[in-house]
């Protein structure tokens, strides 16, 4: 199992968790699902950015996108989320949280990390879209 947290900026502010809650609730339990399936080591939809980072693709809606670097292999550090249309500027902010995540980490700065955000999601079935290959409910925010 791979243990998820937030990144944190000194402001205490987590940048994915401002995107995260501004989502409506159909989008919101589409990015749970795909956190879920990376908690669980499901990396088929991630993909390499750069400095350690990747982009996690939810092809659903916009495009999706959720940005995490590793900080070991069972430690995941969630920087960010945003669409394809703003993918390049998304991609800039998500390196400059790892940087600054991992200059905090080397000085030996206390981690400033929340953990994961399905544990804040919000909870109960929600209706998903239906058809050839997609859910008909999912529980969202459940630890199962």
């Amino acid at each position: 199992m791979i243990r998820i947290e937030e990144f944190v900026t000194d402001d205490d502010v987590s940048p994915f968790r401002r995107w995260f809650d501004a989502l409506d609730d159909h989008a919101a339990a589409l990015v749970t699902i795909a956190i879920d399936r990376l908690g669980e080591g499901n990396t088929s939809n991630a993909k390499p950015i750069g400095e350690g980072v990747a982009e996690l693709r939810i092809n659903r809606g916009p495009g999706y996108r959720i940005y995490f670097g590793w900080d070991s292999k069972v430690l995941v550090i969630l920087l960010g989320g945003g669409t394809k249309r703003r993918q390049q500027s998304d991609i800039q902010a998500a390196l400059r949280h790892w940087r600054s995540y991992k200059t905090r980490k080397a000085a030996g700065r206390p981690k400033r990390n929340r953990k994961n955000p399905a544990s804040q999601a919000p909870t109960g079935p929600i209706q998903l879209p239906t058809g050839p290959g997609a859910p008909v409910s999912a529980n969202v925010g459940s630890s199962g």
